[in-house]
């Protein structure tokens, strides 16, 4: 059956949001990942024939110091698809010409998944009821990412209440597979994943062992090297307007661009 990514199937960031913050009150199993150009880039090869030319095999994908070696992918690509299917939330764009025809060529069925807008990971902190309810609280927390040992700082700065119990790094799938061996050990209640093309990975094995696990992109990127832009949403009331607030108070130059944001994913149903 042909992937369908159609608007009809892509929820708000209202009931994203809605879905993750009961997930962590009723400490239920939730995860959200998203995909974007590096997950078309990383499963096009899923039905490729490529000659391996020594011990590691050639890069599959390779960025900001991070890569996947071919040797590595008859492990790495199952695990990430198992990350994509068992998603309660899918992050797409709409109609995405390139991830379907990737989509279609893959055991991937997303009929009845709910999706989301691919770059909802731009707009949720601009939320105070999703900082406040996955920052303000002492949930165990795993960070697994590039930039997270760095990351950890920052957050036990802003955010103290969060109970960091594991960081993981993601250079190649070996960083990866032990991060998730680690997961059953640490047995975080949340964890935030900012891993690129190793993304739904995380995302599938925290989830499996009930975890809230969020894809947050280059969440880290924004909040330490522009704080004052990237802020998260510590002063302003809940929902939209809150949110509008925000915006304008961090983002006048951009207000514009933000409204029709707003009346197309801000808005509930």
């Amino acid at each position: 059956m042909a992937v369908d990514l159609g608007a009809q199937h892509h929820i708000t960031l209202e009931d994203l949001i809605e879905k993750i913050v009961h997930a962590l009150d009723h400490s239920e199993p939730f995860g959200l990942t998203r995909w974007a150009d590096s997950s078309n880039t990383a499963m096009k090869f899923w039905n490729a024939d490529i000659k391996d030319p020594g011990p590691e095999g050639p890069i599959v994908f390779q960025y900001r110091g991070a890569r996947l070696t071919y040797a590595y992918y008859p492990e790495y690509a199952p695990v990430f698809l198992h990350g994509a299917q068992t998603c309660d939330v899918l992050g797409t764009f709409v109609d995405d010409i390139w991830a379907k025809q990737i989509m279609d060529t893959l055991p991937l069925d997303l009929t009845g998944k709910p999706l989301v807008m691919a770059w909802c990971n731009k707009f949720l902190h601009a939320r105070r009821e999703y900082v406040e309810q996955v920052f303000e609280r002492p949930w165990r927390t795993a960070l697994v990412g590039n930039r997270m040992p760095e990351f950890q700082g920052w957050l036990a700065e802003h955010f103290p209440k969060l109970e960091i119990v594991q960081v993981g790094i993601a250079k190649d799938w070996p960083d990866v597979a032990q991060a998730i061996e680690e997961f059953e050990v640490t047995r975080p209640e949340l964890v935030l994943a900012s891993a690129g093309w190793f993304t739904s990975c995380f995302i599938g094995a925290a989830r499996d062992l009930g975890a809230v696990a969020i894809s947050c992109g280059h969440l880290p990127d924004w909040w330490m090297m522009d704080p004052i832009h990237a802020a998260p949403n510590t002063e302003f009331p809940r929902g939209i307007e809150g949110a509008m607030q925000h915006y304008a108070a961090h983002y006048p130059e951009k207000l514009e661009l933000m409204l029709p944001v707003r009346d197309i994913i801000l808005e509930a149903k």
